[in-house]
Order: C-alpha cells, then structure tokens, then sequence
C-alpha cells in the first residue's frame, strides 16, 4: 500500500522568506560587508526557527503621541504581502493533495470493499464446512452467491458468459435506457396530523443542508474571534429534483437536527428553533426522529407508462465523521391503476443500492429511505437580541468592541424565522385550514442557497435596535443523501452461460441435489405456465464436464418443461467395474471411479418476442 504524502511547502516558502531579506538587502546595498552578510543571514535562521509556522507579518503599532512611521509600515505591508502569497500556494498545493489523497481513498475503499465481500464469501464456505463436519461427511455442502466471480470457469464457457452482478446472475445486458430523464419526482409525506404539517409516517424530516456551519477564525487583530457560515450557504442541496438531473456533482439532501435542551433552554431561550408554516402556526426543525430513524419517501413519476426492470440509486454520504449512507427499505412499483407492489428480493441487504427485477410496467416508482445514525456537528442558529441602550455611546462602542456587553442587558427577542416555503414547500391556505405538501419537480428546478435565504430574513426587519447573528451550539444530524436515482429499461442477449469451478469432496459422491433461488419474469410464461421453466436449465458434471446431465433445482414446482419430463431433483451415483456395464436409467449416474468432484452448468435463455 502506497503511503499518503504529506505536499506542504509552508515551512519551506517561511524559510525562502526569511533568507530573501538578506538577498534583497545585500542587493540593494545595505549589507556593504562580508561580516554583515554572514551575520543576516544567522540572523534569518534564527527568525525561521523561532517563528516556524507562525505569520511572518510582525504587529508594529503606531506611536501614542506621534505619526506612524513609514518604514514600519511598508514592512509590514511586505510581511503581509508574503504570508498572502504564502497562504495562496499553500492553500492550491492543499486542495490538490486532498483531491488526490480522496481519490487515493475512494480505491483503497473499493479494494477493502471487494476484500471484505470475499472474506464474507468464504466464511460462509466455512459455515457449510461446520455444517459438514457436524454431520459426520454424510451430507456436504457447496454454494456460489455470487458476490465475485471466484467460482466460475470462463474457460469452459461455450457461448456469451452470464451477467454477474451484486449477487445476482442474468443475461448480458444488450442496451439500455434511463426512462427517468424526462420524469417528475416528489417527496411523499405519509399519514400525518393536521399539526405536523410535512412530517408524516413516511417522511419526517426536512429538505436541505440549512443548520450545518462551518467554523473559522476572525479577522480582528486585537481578539481571537470567530465567524460562522452554513455549510449550504450557496447551494443547500433543498431541491429535491436534482435527483433526476444524472449529474454526480449535484445531491439532495434530507435531514433532521437537534441540540441539548440546555443549549436550548439557557443560551437560545428556546427562541428561533422553528420553521414558519403561516401566520402563527410554526413546526420545530431542532427534534430527533419519534422513533430514531430518518425516514424519506421518494416518488418518481414516468410521462407514461413504461416497461422497466433496474432500478439504480447513486447516494451521498457527508464528509464528516460518523456520517453514514442511507438504507433503501424498498422500492415499491405501480401501472398508475393498480396498488405498487415491492420488486425488492428476500435476500435484499442494507448496503445494495442497485435493483434487477422482473420487467414491471411502471408509471410510479416510490423509492423508501431510512436512515437510523446520526453524525455530530456544528449547528447554526440564527437569534435575535435587543440592542442595549446606553447613554453614554464611547461605553457602548467600547462594551461592543470587547464583547463585554452582559447578555441581560441584551435580551433575547422573538424574530423572523425561515418559512417552509423557502425549502422548497408548497403551502397552501385557505378559510378553513393550512395544507403544506411537496410538488412535483423535474431536474431543471434552481438550486436553494442559504445566503438568499438568510438575505430575505433579515430584510424583514426594519427596527435599527435589533440585533441579528448567528451563534453555533454543538449538535447532531440525521442526513439522507441522494445524487442520482436512476430507472431503467434494459434489453439483454438471447442467451448465456456459466461453467463453475470443479466443487471437491472428502469422500465419494453418492447422491446429488441442487437448490437455487431464481426468478423467470412472468411474461415468459404467462400463456403457458408449464414453460416456467424452460427458460433457465441446469446441469452437473462428474467427469470434469465431458458428460453434463440435467438436474432439477429441489424449489421447483413438478411442472414439465416444454412438454418433456422433467430432470431429475437427485441422482444417486453408482459405480460400476467397468464403463460397459454403464446404463442410462434416470436419476443414476454411474462412473468406473469413486467421484470427489462435481462441476455445474448453468445456461440461460428469453424468449426472441420479449424484449426486456
């Protein structure tokens, strides 16, 4: 493994810094002597090492009683420059280390990604090994899920190789197209109160990065203060349609946030936690989720009616500590004249983010996240305080400057809050009641930026002696994150195939079973059940592949397939002195040897009129 290097030219240019003084000063003739030269240059080490990593920019204030000197100034003016520049080059060799120390992870993620999912594949060989053993070798387990191509042997494939995917074994894929394009998508806010507004059973929180700061140093030179801007001040990622927009770079994000009560209650006064619906109706944005788990109902809804069988969802995990990808619970699909019903497998895991089903005739997909972990981070609030009065102004300017003003002589006041229509929410008001939804939206929506927001908030308030400001409280957030989701109608080869790798046994064969789990799309068959299963055929091999002898999965159903018997579910091996005493009789497969190993073949086929 490669190590990380560490690209700062901080203290290198320090140091170039430092010994251009006495190079321009020697330049310029004011170091006339070799001795004066020697000693600048000493003097230059010793500047470096006592200021090392420090600004080289030396504080010289004016005299009390008397001008500013001018040398003095320009000094400064010339440390400052440097430090400028400094800061500059820094700054570019930074962003560019971290851009390629954060690809350098992405690899290093994806090969301890494909690491562990091997390891997790050969545990569970050991876990049939255990079973195995305790069994005493009279029943001996083999298994291929598919997670890796480890056990296939493409060497002995015939004709197009199978598709292997996320565990999942299909045709070879022919073309494809992103039906999604053109489509609309909404948020989905489930059974709600009348109070509540957007928070329902199946979405509970709200859109947007909007109470996420970051936290830098000031720019006073008499105190260490510091300023806070929200991480989405340009870009809140609120507009839920740039899920649809195929673009990597853009996201949505959905959250919900909190602090401790204490934070609330003693510093905030519990003032400024909510979003205005309208008038005096308000719902709070600070609260964990009722049940600890973020909930977030997508609905992606097509121009029209189209046949689909893939279903993709690219999601965005934040850049902090602790933050973790959300969990896709299910993805239901409807015609738009009957009830969705769920494409999602048994063997659905948490992590998989992609979906191969039947061919669905779809007009809705609803896409169902859950995100149960929180991260902690820095909240932002924004508050709203009365300005002191004071008669004489020098004390005030001075209290203000040094921030020694006591907070009771500036209280707290209630203010403008943020509206849910500026997150993107359609609210809706009439004589009887207040109604709050989300819209459907295409990809070309505008991105919702919190300076605009914030902007708009403050011009609100016409009063010269209030107070506005933003104020960081130590919290946690719950985000689902989602850049691209992706649905689309796939047309795959007529047929494939895969050949495993020899399977070996401690001790001859004597019986043969094979169980699957498999899943023909209903078309195929929709006319004629008993051509189920003509469409996907087994086979096992004890000879090393010379001879393969179909074999039925021990699942299916005793349909003949095609108007034939069908394959056996178990052969019993014989063995016989010599190979002219072999007879074919169905469910036997006899050998001249002891048979310890067993190949299977797998070939795969669709009808020439389905398409998908």
């Amino acid at each position: 493994m490669a190590n990380l290097k560490n690209n700062s030219q901080l203290l290198y240019q320090q140091a170039v810094a430092q010994f251009d003084k006495a190079k321009t000063a020697f330049e310029n003739g004011s170091i006339k002597t070799d001795t004066s030269l020697i000693k600048s240059v000493f003097q230059s080490f010793q500047d470096f090492f006592v200021s090392m990593g420090q600004p080289l920019m030396q504080l010289r204030l004016a005299p009390i009683d008397g001008p500013p000197w001018s040398d003095d100034y320009n000094n400064m003016m010339d440390e400052l420059q440097s430090d400028l520049q400094i800061m500059f080059q820094e700054a570019d060799i930074l962003s560019k280390a971290l851009y390629a120390d954060f690809n350098y992870n992405q690899v290093q993620h994806s090969i301890l990604d494909n690491q562990f999912t091997q390891i997790a594949d050969k545990l569970k060989d050991l876990e049939l090994l255990t079973t195995n053993a305790a069994s005493n070798g009279r029943i001996t387990f083999h298994r291929n899920d598919f997670v890796n191509q480890d056990k296939i042997d493409f060497d002995r494939i015939v004709g197009s190789p199978a598709h292997i995917e996320n565990g999942a074994v299909t045709l070879q894929q022919k073309s494809a197209t992103n039906v999604a394009e053109d489509a609309q998508v909404a948020i989905v806010i489930g059974n709600k109160t009348y109070d509540q507004f957007i928070i329902g059973s199946d979405s509970n929180g709200f859109p947007g990065n909007t109470h996420e700061v970051t936290v830098s140093p000031g720019s006073s030179l008499t105190e260490a203060d510091y300023t806070y801007a929200f991480v989405g001040q340009k870009n809140s990622h609120a507009n839920y349609g740039a899920v649809l927009d195929g673009n990597a770079n853009t996201w949505f994000e959905y959250e919900l946030v909190n602090i401790r009560d204490i934070d609330k209650q003693k510093v905030a006064k519990n003032l400024g936690f909510d979003y205005q619906v309208s008038g005096n109706q308000t719902l709070s944005w600070a609260k964990d989720p009722a049940d600890g788990v973020l909930r977030l109902h997508m609905q992606v809804v097509l121009p029209e009616a189209k046949q689909i069988n893939k279903v993709n969802v690219n999601l965005y995990t934040p850049p902090n500590y602790g933050a973790k990808p959300a969990i896709i619970r299910d993805v239901l699909i409807s015609d738009g004249q009957n009830a969705p019903k769920s494409v999602l497998s048994a063997s659905k895991k948490d992590e998989d983010t992609t979906f191969i089903f039947t061919p669905q005739n779809a007009k809705v997909i609803s896409i169902l996240f859950e995100q149960p972990a929180k991260y902690y981070t820095d909240i932002g609030h924004i508050y709203y305080e009365q300005k002191m009065q004071v008669e004489d102004g020098t004390a005030y300017v001075f209290d203000s400057l040094t921030k020694k003003t006591d907070a009771a002589e500036q209280p707290r006041i209630n203010g403008p809050v943020i509206g849910l229509q500026d997150l993107g929410v359609n609210v809706k008001i009439s004589d009887a009641s207040v109604d709050a939804n989300y819209p459907l939206r295409g990809s070309d929506q505008d991105q919702i930026a919190m300076d605009d927001v914030i902007y708009n908030l403050t011009r609100t308030i016409n009063n010269e002696n209030i107070d506005v400001g933003v104020e960081r409280f130590e919290g946690w957030r719950y985000c689902i994150g989602v850049r691209d989701i992706e649905i689309w109608s796939c047309e795959y080869e007529q047929s494939a195939e895969i050949v495993s790798e020899p399977y070996y046994f401690d001790k001859p064969l004597e019986k043969i079973t094979l169980s699957v789990d498999e899943d023909i799309p209903a078309p195929f068959y929709a006319d004629d059940p008993s051509q189920k299963y003509k469409w996907i055929k087994y086979f096992v091999s004890i000879d090393d592949g010379s001879t393969w002898h179909p074999i039925t999965p021990l699942e299916r159903q005793p349909f003949v397939s095609g108007g034939e018997p069908a394959p056996p579910k178990i052969y019993t091996v014989q063995q016989v002195s010599k190979s002219s005493q072999a007879t074919a009789s169905d469910g036997y497969l006899e050998s001249e040897y002891p048979v310890y190993s067993l190949r299977i073949r797998i070939l795969f086929q669709r009808p020439e009129e389905e398409s998908a």
